[in-house]
């Protein structure tokens, strides 16, 4: 179960250089960071579902948990399907085009209909 604790370094720079590609490897010990591989984007969502419900059971509250994602256009939408599956609460972020809002959408209609 992972617990913000300060002397977890690993975990403070793992946050703060996740995306990064830039960022230096990190010299310090991995205590506390757990990495699993997964053959396939479902096995990885349930994975995450199974880990997700095992801290949820230990105590730890559902608005404390977080899975980041490199690329959630592949694998947003199996794992929304298995962790509704799983009885686990979530909401995905997405970042849509401007276009894609409705009322952008409203105005270039009406901008094509003048």
């Amino acid at each position: 179960l992972p617990i913000r604790d300060e002397g977890l370094t690993a975990l403070a720079y793992l946050e703060k250089n996740l995306f990064n590609r830039q960022a230096k490897p990190y010299g310090g010990s991995a205590e506390g960071i757990a990495i699993h591989a997964a053959a396939t984007p479902y096995a990885e969502a349930a994975h995450i579902a199974k880990t997700l419900k095992a801290w949820h059971d230990a105590g730890m509250p559902w608005q404390h948990m977080a899975v980041a994602m490199a690329d959630a256009n592949g694998m947003a939408g199996i794992l929304a399907t298995t962790l509704s599956a799983a009885g686990v609460p979530h909401y995905i972020a997405r970042k849509d085009s401007a276009l894609r809002h409705g009322l952008v959408r409203m105005l270039l209609g009406a901008l094509r209909a003048a």
